[in-house]
């Protein structure tokens, strides 16, 4: 699983998770893209995505 399928998992979650706090209907793409990535944290596959990223390939760039 690459880094854009996490982002675009971890997304959804929020996603619905917003629409469920607003009440509002969930489509089920949606819904289903939010379990695949619950399942996901449950499974450890989240933590060790993110224990894996090379922390200087995403820190901003510093001035010298």
């Amino acid at each position: 699983m690459n880094g854009d399928t996490v982002r675009a998992l971890r997304y959804a979650r929020e996603v619905v998770d917003d629409l469920h706090w607003h009440r509002m209907a969930v489509p089920p793409v949606c819904a289903s893209m939010a379990e695949e990535f619950r399942v996901l944290v449950r499974s450890g596959g989240y933590a060790a995505w993110v224990a894996g990223r090379d922390q200087a390939a995403v820190a901003p760039p510093t001035r010298s």
